[in-house]
């Protein structure tokens, strides 16, 4: 068994004179959105690890230290209360089952300062702190377990430190709370030093209990300190010592102090001391942001970060005014502002209304056509995006001419060669007035007058055509056919031969079609001659 010594003198209580490390991020915003900060600070000594039963990544001790007649310069910390010097057990599993005592070559924990080893659990509560601080050659490497619950028992918080001491390799442990949780490894818990092969160790007696504090015991204790004298490279002296841990590890940031380089307002209730405040920029432009924070141990860190509040894209466009049925030609005419604007890379087009993109343009084209079904008027919207994300939107009526609806009628309808016939014209405006009349007879002849007379001089079936414009351009066309006979019987029949030959049978719209009863037909032959037919059965 090791000797143990009780120490009764008092030693000074030490202040770790390290403080938070300030740190923030910004979100990237556009003139008019708000920018969102976030705190990233960090407070010294603090570990990331928060998962239950892990080894935490490799932490350099800050100077040489030996420990059992080896020297290292970097250590593991356990989750699980205890320092390893073997650093290939870095980010594994750190054993939490106590069943056997210390030593057990093979089996973790070993090279380790057990303080105590302990199922308990980060991913609950607590945190792990460790660091270095003082000056060459009396640094010291401290790891602190802060309120770390206990696996099972979660209500019960354990604390406890470890100091390494440069020069001298001492070794001190201070327990503020070790609680007992009889109903998780039966309260098992083991104090002590053990080397690298499991062949030298060193274990705590609990000076009440008076067994070493290795599997089985079950103990507890609060507010005990104990150091670890090297003797020889086999083996250290222990001695129970006064309560004084290091102090002011385990600070929290309590203070937040904005500087947001530049003017505007702040939003949704946060303020230049919240934590994580959002602010609206009046402009534009870089600004130098600095963030202070002050810890509970009154120590304070500032730092600054260049903040961008990018400006964005000018929105634009034009487009034509077409007549119905014909497309709308869009033409982009957005803008940036240099030198915080960003390039224009996404154009976003809703058209308002139903239709088709044409000549391989869609949506997303900086300079679509689209063809509207119907005529009318539409609310086009066109968003810009830069490169920077900032975007911009406007609104523009787009018009799409209704067109004209032209018609008409005739009298008499179908008539002889050399007879007046007139057209009356019937067409509808579209919106715009009718202020053009194109009208073709069909054999040659035309007028531009509302509503001609015509005289036809030669027989036959004939498409007249009116064609109308108003004043916006839009126009529309409407064809009748008309049927102009001889009316003349006996130049009918004077010029009947038996030789004739028919060449077609049309109706009275000029259609061709076969003979049918007891409906009027014309019959168009060879040598000129047109005639009426009805063969009634």
């Amino acid at each position: 068994m090791k000797r143990l010594l009780i120490i009764l003198s008092f030693f000074p209580l030490f202040i770790l004179a390290q403080g938070p490390t300030a740190n923030f991020t910004a979100t990237s915003s556009c003139y008019g959105e708000c920018t969102y900060f976030t705190d990233s600070s960090t407070l010294a000594w603090a570990s990331t690890m928060a998962i239950d039963d892990m080894h935490d990544a490799i932490v350099s001790i800050g100077f040489n230290f030996d420990f059992y007649g080896t020297t290292y310069n970097q250590c593991v910390i356990s989750g699980n209360g205890y320092i390893t010097f073997d650093s290939t057990q870095a980010n594994l599993y750190s054993p939490w089952s106590i069943n056997q005592a210390i030593p057990n070559p093979g089996q973790m924990p070993e090279n380790a300062i057990m303080a105590p080893w302990q199922d308990i659990n980060t991913g609950v509560v607590g945190n792990i702190f460790y660091g270095t601080t003082g000056v060459s050659p009396n640094r010291m490497f401290i790891v602190i377990w802060h309120e770390v619950a206990m696996f099972s028992c979660t209500n019960l918080l354990h604390t406890s430190q470890v100091v390494m001491h440069e020069g001298s390799n001492k070794i001190e442990m201070f327990i503020q709370d070790k609680p007992l949780c009889l109903t998780w490894n039966a309260g098992a818990a083991v104090q002590g030093l053990v080397d690298a092969t499991s062949t030298n160790f060193d274990i705590v007696d609990d000076p009440i209990l008076l067994s070493p504090r290795n599997w089985p015991l079950a103990w507890t204790s609060t507010n005990e300190g104990w150091e670890f004298l090297p003797n020889t490279i086999n083996g250290y002296i222990i001695n129970q010592i006064t309560y004084t841990p290091i102090l002011g590890v385990t600070s929290s940031i309590i203070n937040w102090q904005w500087d947001m380089g530049g003017t505007g307002n702040y939003v949704n209730g946060t303020d230049s001391t919240s934590q994580n405040p959002i602010f609206c920029y009046d402009t534009s432009g870089t600004y130098n942001v600095f963030l202070i924070v002050t810890d509970d141990n009154g120590l304070v860190d500032t730092t600054n970060n260049l903040v961008v509040v990018n400006c964005p894209p000018l929105a634009d466009f034009m487009s034509d005014i077409v007549c119905e049925g014909e497309c709308t030609s869009f033409t982009d005419l957005s803008s940036i502002l240099i030198p915080m604007g960003g390039l224009i890379a996404n154009w976003d087009w809703d058209m308002g209304g139903s239709g088709t993109y044409s000549f391989g343009t869609s949506s997303t084209s900086q300079n679509p056509m689209f063809c509207y079904d119907n005529c009318g008027s539409y609310i086009a919207r066109l968003i810009v995006t830069d490169d920077n994300g900032c975007h911009d939107t406007i609104y523009q009526v787009v018009e799409v001419l209704c067109n004209p609806i032209a018609n008409f009628f005739l009298s008499p309808g179908d008539t002889c060669v050399g007879d007046t016939i007139c057209f009356t014209n019937a067409s509808v405006n579209g919106g715009d007035p009718i202020v053009a009349f194109d009208w073709d007879f069909g054999d040659g002849g035309s007028s531009s007058i509302n509503s001609p007379c015509y005289i036809y001089t030669n027989t036959g079936i004939y498409i007249v055509a009116l064609t109308i414009t108003d004043s916006s351009g839009c126009s529309d066309t409407y064809t009748q056919s008309i049927f102009i006979d001889s009316c003349n019987t006996s130049t009918v029949l004077n010029n009947y031969t038996t030789s004739r030959k028919l060449l077609k049978v049309t109706d009275i719209l000029g259609r061709e079609t076969k003979k049918q009863t007891n409906i009027l037909l014309i019959e168009i032959y060879d040598d000129g001659t047109v005639e009426k037919k009805i063969i009634i059965e």
